[in-house]
């Protein structure tokens, strides 16, 4: 009799948790939203690296091509009042004269709302790699100024030689001291990827 109640009791457990699946709400199918459409060479072309959120929801990210001098951008896109982005370039980047140019990862914020990216040519180091007659690349320093235009500061020419790396692709990260971390795809001390510190935030 005992074996018999235990029997019927895994039944209707079993019972229960057939309905509840079979009950249980179905993930609905995502929708796409296109935000913004680069199609306008000022404002950037070829967006490559991920993008980074502010405090108030608004996306920042970089491009390859487009901008004032046609080697990229930092971007950022605000909500507007009838909800659709609208796009401001905060930097274009210039080869030549020490700003980088390829920026293939996108930017990071530290606690005062400054941002941090890598590009992978440009600078005005001396370059032992392939791509010298454009410099190594650059980590650089976007800096929001009170009248709404952002200052940018390279805090990295990288030089491809013993000791330091070359044309970082990928981007940065940052520890709780201030310290930026990255990568380069090529240089250092016989190494084809080094892990250097780049620099340190503003505090």
């Amino acid at each position: 009799m005992k074996n018999n109640q235990l029997s019927v009791a895994w039944i209707t457990i079993a019972i229960l948790i057939s309905a509840g699946l079979a009950y249980a709400p179905r993930a609905t199918a995502q929708q796409e939203k296109v935000l913004h459409t680069f199609t306008d060479r000022s404002g950037g072309l070829q967006p490559w690296g991920g993008v980074v959120f502010d405090t108030a929801g608004n996306i920042y990210g970089v491009t390859l091509a487009g901008g004032q001098y046609g080697d990229g951008t930092v971007f950022k896109l605000t909500i507007g009042e009838n909800g659709a982005p609208v796009e401001s370039v905060l930097h274009s980047f210039k080869r030549g004269g020490g700003d980088g140019f390829d920026a293939y990862a996108g930017p990071i914020f530290d606690s005062s709302g400054n941002l941090y990216g890598t590009t992978y040519n440009g600078g005005d180091r001396p370059c032992t790699t392939y791509s010298g007659s454009h410099g190594c690349g650059t980590v650089y320093e976007l800096i929001p100024q009170p009248d709404g235009t952002w200052a940018e500061q390279v805090l990295h020419h990288f030089t491809g030689g013993d000791g330091d790396g070359a044309n970082p692709y990928a981007g940065l990260v940052l520890d709780g001291a201030g310290n930026l971390y990255g990568t380069t795809y090529n240089g250092g001390a016989g190494k084809s990827v080094e892990k250097p510190v780049a620099g340190q935030c503003s505090s």
